[in-house]
């Protein structure tokens, strides 16, 4: 029962510390999106609605999900490498080509349906915001935050050294 409990305090500081490090870069990655949401809210008298939706519809939250990527990308080419690599490579690629399609588009059709930009700007944030988070939750897993020596083990290495002072 005590490694049960070791192991959901475990999970739990890997969540909370990797939440922290998220929202840190959640905060700076779209900092000019809520800015841009702001003006669009409060200069031409928009509700909150209209003002994400503009800022959707002109690939402005497209830019920010992929720009959510950049972290995700360096921790997989990072040393040391992430856990399950092959895995976020794919993603980060696929995703990355997709929503640069979806951008692209956007830029170069002029009659592309508005709410397929709004709808796809939205679920592309969401989707790159639960990937990067997932990515840095096994990144701070892998960590382990708790890889300081437990006192039993202190206390094993004294014993030795002791006993090895003892010896010479």
């Amino acid at each position: 029962m005590a490694s049960f409990r070791r192991r959901v305090r475990d999970i739990w500081g890997w969540m909370c510390s990797a939440f922290a490090e998220f929202s840190i870069i959640s905060v700076y990655a779209l900092s000019s999106i809520a800015i841009g949401i702001l003006l669009l809210r409060f200069t031409a008298d928009n509700s909150w609605f209209d003002a994400v939706a503009l800022n959707a519809m002109q690939g402005e939250l497209m830019i920010a999900s992929i720009a959510m990527m950049g972290p995700l990308a360096y921790s997989v080419v990072a040393e040391p490498p992430i856990k399950y690599r092959r895995f976020f490579q794919f993603f980060v690629a696929c995703y990355t080509l997709l929503a640069v399609a979806a951008y692209v588009a956007n830029k170069l059709v002029a009659n592309i349906d508005e709410n397929f930009m709004v709808t796809s700007s939205i679920a592309a944030l969401l989707f790159s915001l639960s990937v990067n988070y997932f990515a840095t939750y096994v990144n701070h897993s892998v960590k382990r935050p708790d890889d300081k020596m437990r006192d039993s083990t202190i206390s094993k290495a004294r014993a030795y050294a002791e006993h090895a002072r003892g010896r010479g």
